[in-house]
């Protein structure tokens, strides 16, 4: 039985996208990198499926976004907060698949060979994966059972011990299984980071996306 792996996505006709990014940037250039991350996401999830039982979905933060997200089917992510709407997608893939994925779009340097360590972690017992980021929070996470019970939306989302906090709330009775420490992309600082380590085996997206870095950061 297949995996399913959402990945996270805001429409930015309806939502303001990298924020943080855009302050520094400007809107422009943000939503630039924006769609560079997704792209580059979107190749590595691909690339994924095609070595594991993978089925991809995007997790649309609006529910009049569907329709500007094509090539995979569209979850519409439910009302609530971060830990709410993480909980919603995770267990509408439970209800398709043996195990579910939740994959955040601003991870441009993930690759295809990770999201494939997790298949494999969720492929046996039951069990939890998270990819954490650098900055204490967390990238992807996993698992192949029902964590309704789990306190999602008790965790402090966007702080230092965001990925401590979630692992002890959300199924701390499972075993888990820690991936590689991913750079997320919030900041102008995010983005110098990853243009000083590119992926050792880039996707033809991220290979876009590196030879870009220099002229978003000019």
């Amino acid at each position: 039985m297949s995996i399913g792996i959402a990945v996270f996505v805001k429409t930015s006709a309806l939502s303001p996208v990298k924020t943080r990014l855009a302050a520094s940037l400007g809107p422009k250039i943000a939503l630039e990198v924006y769609r560079a991350s997704v792209a580059c996401v979107r190749d590595s999830v691909t690339q994924a499926a095609r070595l594991a039982a993978l089925q991809p979905y995007w997790a649309v933060a609006e529910s009049g976004g569907a329709p500007a997200w094509g090539e995979w089917e569209v979850l519409v992510q439910p009302e609530g907060d971060l830990g709410a709407r993480m909980a919603g997608i995770h267990r509408a893939l439970l209800r398709r698949h043996r195990g579910a994925l939740l994959l955040g779009a601003d991870a441009p340097a993930l690759s295809p060979w990770l999201i494939g360590e997790a298949c494999a972690v969720l492929g046996g017992g039951p069990a939890r994966v998270i990819a954490p980021a650098d900055d204490g929070g967390f990238v992807l996470f996993g698992a192949n059972a029902d964590l309704d019970h789990g306190d999602w939306s008790g965790v402090p989302y966007g702080a230092a011990n965001t990925a401590a906090r979630f692992i002890a709330s959300v199924g701390p009775e499972l075993s888990l299984t820690r991936l590689d420490v991913q750079q997320d992309l919030d900041t102008v600082d995010d983005l110098v980071k990853l243009q000083r380590h590119p992926p050792a085996e880039p996707t033809a997206a991220q290979e876009r996306f590196w030879r870009q870095i220099p002229q978003w950061l000019a």
